[in-house]
């Protein structure tokens, strides 16, 4: 349920709403003479991107207000670096474009219990980029309940909206609920903006929660970009946690890197864990190579593990 916009806003916000619900529209001459400084909507806009919960809420109603004639400023605030700002503008112009839509949404769109958790299996509108603006708001600012921000994740997953890649790495960063940073790896492991790469790399040399490196390992795997190579190496050689190295060793199986044949040679014959030993196997076998080929004959016959060795032979099967 939308909060109403007679909510008390904080200081700093109500100052830039009200510089900016006193300005006219401005005139050609009047935006040449401007001094190159920030206007009343992108001090607005920016002390929105701040604001928490309703608050945030009451404030962006005042800025979709403007309607129309604030779109232009909106969407090159949308374009911008800060990447926060850029998504309360994005929410703003939405509102303001597909106002209907987002309200029906929100209304009417059905989360279902399918094992326990929620999701959009169907909806009153069509699940596409033109959502993502209203979505990555529920996850910013709106929606604090982490069972609905999940379902929220999973939604983004399946639209793929590049234009989201940056605000989803604010949330891979920052979110409190180490689930929803997982699901928000998931978002940008199908996202078709190569700058998805970079800031999961960014993120899981950051991240504390093992399970969540391990999501962004996947993720990593999932991109099968060679960028992320050394990143799973370093996961491979040093991660404590033993189901993250594991997924390091599949994720690099899935890229498919020659480049990593040492390390998961070295993997499979040294590291103390069936589980790590029995994915750098699989990874060798998809990888391929002499080397590979030589590493799993060993492991086949002397490791101490029967899954192991039978693992190693599954990989020498698929690499016939």
């Amino acid at each position: 349920m939308r909060t109403p916009s007679t909510m008390t806003v904080t200081a700093t916000l109500a100052a830039a709403l009200l510089a900016l619900a006193s300005l006219a529209p401005a005139t050609a001459l009047a935006q040449e003479e401007a001094p190159a400084e920030e206007s009343p909507l992108e001090a607005a806009v920016r002390a929105l991107a701040a604001e928490p919960g309703p608050v945030y809420l009451a404030s962006r109603d005042e800025i979709v207000a403007r309607g129309e004639a604030a779109l232009p400023e909106l969407q090159a605030l949308a374009a911008g670096d800060d990447w926060r700002v850029a998504a309360a503008a994005r929410a703003c112009a939405g509102w303001i474009e597909h106002g209907e839509t987002y309200q029906r949404f929100l209304d009417e769109a059905p989360m279902v219990t399918a094992r326990g958790s929620l999701r959009f299996v169907r909806g009153p509108v069509d699940y596409d980029g033109t959502l993502s603006p209203l979505l990555v708001e529920m996850l910013l600012w709106t929606e604090p309940e982490e069972p609905r921000k999940l379902a929220v994740t999973d939604l983004m997953r399946r639209i793929r909206d590049p234009q989201s890649t940056a605000a989803m790495g604010g949330v891979l960063r920052e979110d409190a609920s180490a689930q929803v940073r997982s699901g928000a790896a998931a978002v940008l492991e199908r996202t078709r903006d190569p700058q998805a790469t970079t800031l999961l790399i960014e993120a899981v040399r950051a991240e504390g929660d093992p399970k969540v490196r391990r999501a962004i390992a996947a993720a990593l795997g999932g991109r099968k970009d060679v960028l992320a190579v050394p990143v799973l190496l370093e996961l491979l050689a040093y991660e404590g946690d033993v189901p993250c190295r594991a997924q390091a060793a599949q994720s690099l199986g899935w890229i498919r890197d020659a480049d990593a044949t040492p390390a998961l040679v070295r993997a499979l014959a040294d590291d103390p864990e069936v589980e790590v030993r029995g994915d750098a196997a699989l990874a060798l076998g998809k990888i391929g190579g002499e080397r590979a080929r030589d590493a799993l004959e060993r492991a086949a016959r002397d490791d101490t593990d029967g899954e192991v060795r039978r693992l190693a032979g599954v990989a020498l099967d698929r690499m016939e």
